[in-house]
Order: C-alpha cells, then sequence, then structure tokens
C-alpha cells in the first residue's frame, strides 16, 4: 500500500532530522507517520505488521518528545 510507504518513509525523514538534532521537525515528521499509520490499523485491526509499524512510530515520537525535553508528553506517546 502506498500509504505504508510514505508513512516508512515519514520514519526516515523523522530519523534524519533526529541525528541533525532538529526534534521538532522529527516529531512533526514522526506524528504524521504515526496518524497514516494509525488509520491504516483502524481499517485491518487485525494485521500485524500494521501494529509493529503504529508501535514503531510511537517509540520513536517517544524518542522525539523526550530530547526536546517533554517527559510528560513522551509517557503517553510510549
Amino acid at each position: 500500500d502506498w500509504r505504508r510507504g510514505r508513512a516508512l518513509a515519514q520514519q526516515r525523514v523523522g530519523d534524519f532530522r533526529m541525528r541533525a538534532s532538529d526534534y521538532s521537525g522529527a516529531l512533526t515528521a514522526y506524528e504524521e507517520s504515526r496518524a497514516i499509520l494509525a488509520e491504516l490499523l483502524e481499517s485491518d485491526p487485525e494485521n500485524t505488521e500494521r501494529q509493529r509499524d503504529l508501535s514503531v512510530s510511537l517509540e520513536r515520537k517517544g524518542d522525539a518528545l523526550i530530547a526536546s525535553g517533554r517527559i510528560a508528553e513522551a509517557e503517553t506517546a510510549y
């Protein structure tokens, strides 16, 4: 599905921005990825690949929140 490809591409953008210490940019990319993946999972909630994809996206979002000092928000992402 092209939407999954877009979501995973956004995760890679987020990873790149994290390495560049652009936590705000990383958070934006991870949130876009999360939104797409959540929508995909909603349409097929038993799909374990989609469950894993969303889990990874939330973990990376949490990492970006911690890196930017937003600990309380990170707890909800994890």
